[in-house]
């Protein structure tokens, strides 16, 4: 503008979402709400002495941010205590439709969950692997996998129970008996 330009303005002339102001400011809002639709934008200019021109575009709502994830940190434990506190539970699990579900809910209370976040939703898929020897020894993978609405993902990350065999074992032998066997 040859007077020189004061101000850029952009508005929404619809609005799918609540809370957010569609009045010419000096950027427009948009929620996960309108994601996939086409908006319509009006875009005012205005010059130094109050003359102003619109013009309106269309703008097309994506999602472009992936969710992130992290997950607890490794953890070790004995075969003992494998035996005695989780594997009963676990194999209960594995009778059940949500088996994956069921196992990381179990294990969570021990040994901590994923934190997850997106900036529209988030959707989370455990997965629970048990690589186990006949003594016990080896790992449970507790893994996570997130997606959201768009598919900007999936994301992951795992945590390793390491379960530890213990060769503690004791024998006891009774006293030695001493007995007449008579005549």
């Amino acid at each position: 503008d040859n007077c020189g330009i004061f101000s850029y303005e952009a508005a929404k002339m619809t609005n799918d979402c609540s809370g957010v102001n569609t009045a010419f400011g000096d950027q427009v809002e948009f929620c996960c709400d309108e994601i996939g639709e086409s908006i319509m934008v009006q875009f005012r200019v205005t010059d130094n002495f109050g003359n102003s021109n619109t013009c309106m575009v269309e703008v097309n709502v994506q999602d472009k941010l992936a969710p992130w994830i992290t997950c607890p940190g490794s953890q070790a434990i004995t075969c003992d205590q494998y035996w005695d506190d989780y594997e009963a539970a676990l194999l209960l699990c594995e009778q059940g439709n949500e088996e994956e579900v069921c196992q990381d809910n179990f294990l969570a209370a021990d040994f901590g969950t994923y934190n997850a976040f997106d900036n529209c939703s988030v959707s989370v898929t455990p997965n629970v692997t048990i690589n186990l020897d006949q003594c016990g020894e080896g790992t449970i993978v507790r893994s996570w996998s997130a997606n959201d609405p768009s598919d900007n993902g999936p994301v992951s990350c795992s945590q390793t129970i390491f379960v530890s065999h213990v060769s503690d074992w004791a024998v006891m032998f009774p006293d030695d008996k001493f007995v007449d066997c008579g005549v």
